[in-house]
């Protein structure tokens, strides 16, 4: 019974824990793919949503989650995107906590450990790259039970999050210990090319794994905030954790069991991209527990009081959050410094918007009529010569030569930056001998239309 109330306390914190209000810059964007399919049954297969690269073909497998985020969001608004997330994270979380091993306490004492070495990733609550998360987690129990789960776990999985390939690249790490024991191997090869079948079922075809090959090829560490590498403390955590299971797999004679050389992979992907820390400490802490011969600790009550606390304090900040209005439009607009003020009181005719890329995917969301420059699905992309649209984008915003031309040639009316740019202090003082003329400002935001 102490173990049933210990576990019980254990979900009641990860869910009130994982009421976060959304902070995701690509929610706008994501919520209209799902909502056009939802009332007109249309894919979002191309570039219909910016006037730089029209048409352009890109394969991004977010299907499920689009639709699945419109639909939430459209019966229950932001406070039911994030007890959504609260929930996906609730499951993540009581998987990890039976795929540990050692007492029950110190299971709930790594479960801690990933969460706040991962909290850089987390506080930006749910988005598509959770539910990726999820997917990860389940692979890993599956292969503890039935690898015949894992063709319907990869059409999930491929329909919903560019981390797909992470699941055959785990199911052929953890083919070597077939070809250590020969017993089942080709019923496991058999598994595997009908669940790299799987993947193939979703809108894009094959063209899914070539967008992960150009993710791959393009310098996005030198673009995107969550792509560059950690911050040193975290390095130097990531070498010091590889080094250690190092020596217990030496000790223990297990540096040939998968859980290691998952940890190693995860652990590179986690030293080039910080969005990466929550994989490498998940299997980390995962390889720890197997490792290591757990001393029997009767620390159970205290735990369960610690967790009674902790549902207590997690209860009474969800309360609060929500009375602050936490989980409002308003809040996520303050949350990510959106031009929500503009777009409520200027009128936009119809248009080309040059606009800054964080807040492409709320104005592809708000503005439908409107095309938009630049937005989150884009940094991959490549034009003409091989840029990608967020280069071509710091270019224009940096007003390096040939800006305005650039601009002219793609027939842009708006302009809509952030207040204090370089592109913004040049034309306050020569907006008229370049075109344009000041419509807007406020704190955050300026609008220029050409005249």
């Amino acid at each position: 019974m102490l173990r049933i109330a210990l576990i019980s306390l254990l979900v009641l914190n990860f869910f009130l824990f994982f009421i976060l209000p959304v902070k995701d810059n690509d929610f706008g964007w994501h919520y209209r793919c799902g909502a056009e399919f939802l009332t007109q049954g249309k894919l979002c297969l191309s570039n219909d949503y910016a006037y730089f690269l029209p048409g352009y073909h890109w394969a991004y497998p977010s299907f499920l989650y689009d639709v699945s985020l419109a639909g939430i969001f459209n019966h229950f608004g932001f406070v039911g995107v994030s007890v959504f997330g609260a929930i996906i994270f609730t499951i993540i979380y009581l998987i990890y906590f039976f795929l540990l091993k050692g007492p029950t306490a110190f299971r709930i004492v790594l479960i801690i450990g990933t969460i706040a070495l991962s909290w850089s990733i987390f506080s930006l609550g749910y988005r598509s790259q959770i539910l990726g998360l999820l997917f990860f987690m389940v692979e890993l129990l599956i292969l503890e039970r039935s690898l015949w789960l894992i063709p319907i776990l990869f059409f999930l999985w491929a329909n919903s999050h560019a981390s797909f390939f992470l699941g055959p690249l785990i199911l052929a790490v953890y083919g070597i210990r077939f070809l250590q024991n020969r017993t089942g191997l080709k019923q496991y090869i058999f598994i595997f090319a009908i669940s790299i079948g799987a993947t193939l079922i979703n809108p894009f075809g094959w063209r899914i794994y070539w967008e992960i090959i150009q993710h791959f090829n393009s310098p996005l560490n030198t673009m995107i905030a969550e792509w560059t590498r950690p911050e040193d403390w975290q390095i130097i955590i990531i070498v010091t954790g590889i080094i250690f299971s190092l020596a217990l797999s030496i000790k223990n004679k297990t540096f040939r069991d998968y859980r290691f050389l998952l940890l190693v992979i995860f652990g590179i992907f986690a030293f080039s991209a910080r969005r990466n820390l929550p994989l490498y400490y998940l299997v980390f802490f995962y390889f720890l527990s197997q490792q290591i011969d757990w001393k029997k600790f009767e620390l159970d009550f205290v735990f369960v009081s610690v967790l009674l606390g902790g549902v207590l304090f997690f209860g009474l900040n969800l309360s609060e959050m929500l009375s602050d209005g936490a989980f409002t439009k308003e809040a996520y607009c303050r949350n990510l410094s959106l031009p929500c003020e503009a777009i409520q009181v200027f009128t936009f005719d119809s248009g080309n918007i040059f606009n800054t890329y964080e807040w492409g995917g709320y104005l592809v969301w708000k503005l439908p009529t409107n095309k938009i420059f630049v937005d989150g699905r884009m940094p991959a992309w490549q034009d003409e010569n091989g840029e990608s649209p967020y280069a071509v984008f710091l270019k224009i915003l940096q007003t390096q030569p040939g800006w305005n031309e650039k601009l002219t040639q793609l027939n842009t009316k708006y302009i809509f930056i952030g207040r204090g740019t370089f592109l913004d202090l040049l034309l306050q003082k020569e907006k008229e001998a370049y075109g344009w003329k000041e419509e807007y400002r406020d704190n955050i935001a300026v609008i220029y239309k050409r005249t």
